[in-house]
């Protein structure tokens, strides 16, 4: 598990623990689009369940680009996880995910991740990442580049 290099500015409580929070009280981080953010919490609250073979599927297409093996040992942060299905697509293959995203979609993360230690679940945004550089092995971040306002910063 990789360190947090900040304290939590807060925390969101669920049935299922806790979820360290990084987001700013204000929501003053300048290059998120907020009404999007919120969207999509309420789209993954929705739809926030998928079928094995659906996950495998998918996965398989997104990711067979990377060999197995190099995977193996990968500590990993998938930024903008939403539901959590790209996770649960690799968990099973890398060492360690850290599933961030700004939204509370994090609570579907959580509930699609429980079953699985290698995972830890962190509210927070691409601009405040609560990581030192150079902490993971690999970022994947699908389907989250448009949404970001200003990708050059």
């Amino acid at each position: 598990m990789v360190s947090y290099k900040d304290t939590p500015s807060s925390e969101i409580k669920t049935k299922l623990g806790i979820i360290p929070s990084f987001i700013k009280i204000d929501k003053s981080d300048q290059n998120i689009d907020w009404k999007t953010v919120d969207s999509f919490s309420s789209e993954w609250e929705k739809f926030d369940s998928f079928s094995e073979d659906e996950i495998a599927q998918i996965g398989n297409d997104y990711f067979d680009i990377l060999p197995e093996e190099k995977l193996q040992n990968s500590i990993v942060l998938d930024m903008g996880c939403g539901s959590g299905r790209w996770s649960k697509y690799l968990v099973d293959k890398v060492k360690f995910i850290e599933a961030v995203d700004p939204s509370n979609s994090v609570i579907s993360a959580q509930n699609m991740l429980i079953d699985h230690k290698n995972t830890r679940i962190t509210q927070a945004s691409v601009e405040n990442l609560p990581f030192e550089e150079k902490s993971f092995d690999m970022v994947i971040s699908l389907g989250v580049l448009h949404h970001i306002p200003d990708t050059k910063t």
